[in-house]
Formats: structure tokens, sequence, C-alpha cells
């Protein structure tokens, strides 16, 4: 053996640990610790790479993990640093083994990983070993939030951008780095700003979004009749009702108003076709955040002399495997390019107010399914059902029991107590809201309140229902209930209830996986997948430490997002359905009986000799079985996705 490379000064003192590191795209790195406190990693050709640094200590152990792409150094700490050796990043932010971890009264020593059983063990201070198991259903990245997350919410369009909302009225935008796919960057949009400039703006500003414009009138022509409620300077003066025993009726509020100073953001929908975020708050409004188009035409007019797309000039910069490549063949830059628009960032556009008490669920009914405009139809704790203009930003209409038993103090009330959930279902154009009355609602819908007749009701459930979800890979109706069972109901007909599984805990989120159609549930602080065939348990994701409140499904990362009220939102890895195994004989049959009608249609042209014969003794044929398509890779059904999350033992 002879030395092609000799590096004198690696390290300002003595090498403390070495390691050789191979990931599964044939990246290999030399990784060096040293007494000096730093990380250095090298290329086989004895290039200087990254330099890692802010150790407490001497560098005693080092390993590298291919399962999830991570180096682990320990460096007087009783956890272990977690770094991206290909970008030189410190991960450990981002990933959950040890985020929970408090520092001990112990440092970890040396460390090794281990392949065939997928261990990492490492020595501690005080003689024990510490064992790390790799958990094949733990998250991929664990993002730490300042407050509980109760929605969640993303954009279609690339860069891929998640939307939190949080129990402070914070919404925060979350983007994953191009370096590598653990780290996000955060950007926070603040409620507390928007309701000032709210309560700033005069009354006949047309930003007082949320009553009918036919109504500012008629309220200026209350005020002038009254005049116990103008003093000499002409200044309304509204004083608080104390009692509900008052002689005064229409003054008192109704019983069914729970306003809340809070601004808890409840639910969130981010609208493709309009890039706005609708955030539906528990301070009774609905806040329409979207790009901040003046900006964006000043983005638009900064072009390049050449006017070459930013991403192929600079493709170079960019990994092979990121989104925003030429290679990956997908054209992202035109005359309304989505990247300009987050480059601009967000601002809040509308104010939609007026429902009574806590709005927690919205459902979008866009111009693709046949409409002149924009609907958005929400729902509360007030029972009443409001459709909005989005495109004008003003209160379209609200719900009304034409039924004239109904009372008129009643005729808005959607349903007997809170709604909680609310899906449309675009095959039949029918909006469909949990109630906590243990029923499901299912209404046609229509710009016009009073023409949105009640279809059906779905009733099976013991206690009230928390989550509704139409399939419309399936085309059925999906329900989740405090009772611990989730529900599967017919789409059409009666709606029948056809299956009903029981959860094992009270069901909290839930969600359709928009490939395969699976259910994905969050029950308590398990996340649990079931088959949208025989509705088995296929996958469980463990990790929260509370409840978890959204989970979605970004197919384009096959990926399902979850936040929980432990302050965490975890991305995990999605089920794919496994492929059917072929058996060899009937596959030798199927090939044998296509090559027979190739044979068959070959000889039976007309004009040819054979197609002469065969058309005179074509009846006496026997019927061949047509080719089908099939697959031959059989994949075991009960194989789950890797993760990064690995648990200790000790």
């Amino acid at each position: 053996m002879e030395t092609t490379f000799t590096n004198e000064n690696a390290h300002d003192a003595g090498i403390s640990c070495l390691r050789l590191a191979k990931d599964s795209e044939n990246n290999t790195w030399i990784i060096t610790g040293s007494f000096d406190k730093t990380v250095k990693i090298w290329s086989t050709e004895g290039k200087f790479v990254h330099k890692l640094n802010n150790f407490l200590s001497t560098i005693s152990g080092m390993c590298y993990v291919p399962r999830n792409k991570t180096l682990w150094v320990a460096g007087g700490t009783s956890y272990a640093s977690l770094f991206d050796p290909k970008s030189g990043k410190n991960v450990s932010d981002f990933i959950g083994t040890f985020q929970t971890q408090e520092e001990e009264k112990y440092t970890l020593q040396v460390m090794r990983y281990f392949p065939e059983p997928n261990q990492v063990v490492a020595s501690t201070s005080r003689r024990h070993l510490v064992v790390w198991k790799y958990n094949p259903s733990g998250c991929i990245t664990a993002l730490k939030c300042k407050a509980a997350i109760e929605t969640l919410s993303y954009t279609r369009k690339v860069p891929i951008l998640i939307f939190s909302g949080d129990s402070n009225g914070v919404i925060n935008k979350w983007e994953r780095m191009q370096s590598n796919h653990f780290m996000y960057s955060k950007e926070s949009y603040l409620l507390s700003d928007v309701k000032k400039k709210k309560r700033n703006k005069p009354s006949d500003d047309r930003g007082a979004i949320g009553s009918h414009p036919q109504q500012q009138p008629q309220q200026q022509q209350q005020q002038a009749q009254d005049p116990q409620q103008t003093d000499t300077n002409n200044k309304l003066v509204h004083k608080p009702i104390i009692s509900h025993y008052a002689f005064n009726k229409p003054n008192i509020p109704a019983l069914s108003t729970h306003k809340h100073p809070n601004t808890t953001i409840l639910k969130t929908i981010f609208v493709e076709d309009h890039d706005v975020i609708l955030a539906a708050s528990e301070d009774s409004n609905i806040y329409v955040w979207g790009f901040d188009n003046m900006a964006v035409d000043a983005l638009k007019k900064m072009q390049p002399s050449d006017h070459q797309p930013l991403c192929k000039k600079y493709a170079i910069l960019l990994d092979q495997n990121s989104e925003l490549h030429p290679s990956n063949g997908k054209d992202f830059i035109d005359d309304e390019d989505s990247v300009t628009n987050r480059v601009a960032g967000f601002i809040c556009k509308h104010v939609l107010s007026d429902h009574q008490s806590c709005v927690t669920s919205m459902a979008v009914i866009g111009r693709e399914y046949g409409y002149d405009r924009t609907y958005v139809v929400s729902a509360g704790w007030d029972s009443r059902l409001c459709i909005w203009d989005l495109e004008q930003g003003i209160l379209h209409d609200t719900f009304r029991n034409t039924n004239k038993d109904t009372h008129y103090e009643h005729a808005e009330l959607a349903c007997d107590g809170i709604i909680t959930d609310m899906v449309y279902n675009p095959r039949d154009n029918e909006v469909a809201y949990a109630s906590s009355d243990k029923m499901v609602y299912i209404r046609k819908f229509s710009p016009s309140g009073p023409e949105m007749t009640l279809v059906n009701t779905l009733q099976g459930h013991d206690m009230e229902i928390t989550c509704i979800r139409w399939n419309h890979i399936t085309g059925k109706w999906v329900t989740g209930s405090e009772d611990g069972t989730i529900r599967i109901w017919a789409g059409s007909g009666m709606n029948e209830c056809e299956q009903a599984l029981s959860s094992q805990g009270s069901v909290s989120a839930m969600c359709i996986d928009e490939v395969n159609g699976s259910i994905v549930a969050g029950v308590q602080e398990i996340i649990r997948v079931y088959d949208p065939e025989q509705y088995r348990l296929v996958q469980t994701n463990v990790g929260h430490q509370d409840a978890v409140r959204t989970i979605i499904h970004i197919k384009e990362r096959n990926q399902y997002v979850s936040a929980s009220w432990d302050k965490t939102i975890r991305i995990w890895n999605a089920w794919k359905m496994p492929r059917k195994k072929v058996n060899p004989e009937d596959l030798a049959k199927k090939k044998h009986a296509s090559l027979a009608d190739d044979v068959y249609d070959r000889h039976s042209k007309p004009g040819s000799i054979a197609g002469d014969v065969m058309a005179g003794t074509e009846d006496m044929l026997p019927e061949m079985e047509s080719p089908m398509d099939f697959s031959s890779s059989p994949v075991d059904s009960q194989a789950h996705s890797g993760s990064t999350e690995v648990t200790a033992q000790s």
C-alpha cells in the first residue's frame, strides 16, 4: 500500500477519532474529530469540505447512520449532535431523537453504528451503554413551535409551503430548505396588527367586510331614529347590558353568542387559484392573507437583461433532486411566477366578520365547479352557514330555513349543536358538516342560502363528531368521533353506514390519502392508517406527546404532516399500497393468451387469404382471454417506510 495524500495540518490538535462514511448516493467522506473541539469533513481525495465546531470538549466519538443520512457526534454532552454531512448543517433541532432530552450528569464517549440491527451504541462516563434503536414508524422531521398547533394547510405550487395556525393567533409559513430534507425555514404572520388596523378603519370603509352592503344605510337610519343612543356631540354611546332580564329584548345578545378575546387559528385553507390563505379564528373572524401585489409587480419588472429563467441559469447550483432543477422536466417559471409571489411576502387583504362566535370550519367552492366566482362556506359555534364571495371579499348570503314552522330567531340555525367540521363533495355538489349533536348534515350547495336543501343526515355515533371527510377515490363519507369509532358511509342513496372501525381512542384529526384513498386518523397522540379496501390497520406512527389536532397529506412528496398540542409539527412517510403478487403459472397463461390474440389478429385481416378463411370460420372459434395489465414485483404489505427518529434504551 502506498500513501496517496498527506495533510500534516488537518487540525490544530491531535486527531481523536476517524471515520469513513458512505451514503446511498455513492458520496464518500473522511470525517475526523480532534482535541481542538472541531470535526472536519474531507473528500476521499483529501480536499476540505466542511468544518463543524461549537462543541464543549474533545470529540470522543462519531458514527454515520446511513438509514437517515446523519452524522452523530459526541462532544462533551449527554446527547449526540446530529449533522448532515452533505451540507454540513446541524439538524439536531429538526429531528425528534434528542429534542426533548435534558442535560444529564454523564457525557457520551465512544459511539458505534451496527447496520444489522440498525442500532447506535454509545458508552458513557458512568461506564454505561446506551442503545438507540431505529424506529421505522418514527417521523422524518420534527419542527418545534412556540404554541400549540390547531391547523395545517399547504400549497401545491413549487416551492411547496406549509402553513400552520397556533393558539396565539400566529400563522407560520414553513419552507423546506434546498440544502437538505431536514431543515425548514419559518416566517410568521401576526393577527395583532391586523386587529388594530381593523379597529382604526372608518365605519363606511369597504374594508369593514362581513355585512351586506344594503345593511349599512339601514343601520344609519336606525341610529338616527333612536335619540337615546346619541349625545349632543353626535357620538354613539353604547351602554353594556348587564342583566338578561332587561325589558328591551332586542338589545340582549343571543345566548348562543360566545365571543372570545382569544385569536386561536382553528382552520386554515390555501386557495390555489387566488394564492390566498383563509384563516378562521376563535374571535369569530376569517382573515384572508394574500401575496403583496405591489411587491410582486415590482419584482416582475426587475427582469434580467438576457430574460433567461433563473432556475435554468443557475441550475448548476441546485441539487439534482431539487424540485426547481430543470432536469426534472417541470417548467415553473412563467408570467405568473409562483416563486416571485413567495418572495414578495404575505399581507392581510380582508377580514370576513359576520359570525357571532368561533369559526371552526370552511369549504371552498371555486370556478372549476361551474360557478361564476369563488365561494367560501364557513360555520362554527353559532350553528350558522355563511356564504362568502372570496373574490370581492364580501358576505354573499347566509343559510336560512324556509320551513314555515321555524321561528324567525332560529331560521339561520343549520343544526341543533355547534358545527365542528365541514367538507365539500364536488361529485354531487354537496356540503357536509359535523355537529356536536352526534349527526352529520348533507346539503346541496347553492349560492342562495335558502336553496341549500337538506339531502340526508348521517346518524350512528354515540358522542360528538369531530371529523368529516369525503373520500373521492372510493366515493364514500368518512367520519370520526369522540366515541372511539371511525365510520364509513355510502356516498349515495340513503348513505347507510357500511363499516365501523374501533380506533381505540377519541379521534381528533383525519385526512384521506390523495393517492390510494387510505384513512389517516389522529387518535389522541397516535396516527393510525387504515387500508381503503379491507379497512385494516396498516401503519402506526408514534412520536407526538399530546393530542394530534390536524393531519394533511402532501402527495407531491408522499408525506403526512401532523400537528399537535405538544407544540410540534411532525412529518412522516406516507403509506404505500403494496402491489399484488402474481402467480407465475397465471402469468404464463396470460402471456400465452396474449400471444394467441396477436396471431389471431394478424391472420384475420380482411383482404388476405388467411383473413378470408378466418372470416368464414369466425363463429366456430372459441373465445380467447384478452391481454391484461399486471405487475410482477411483489412487496410485503406490512413493510414500513424509514424515518429518522430512534428510541433510546439503556
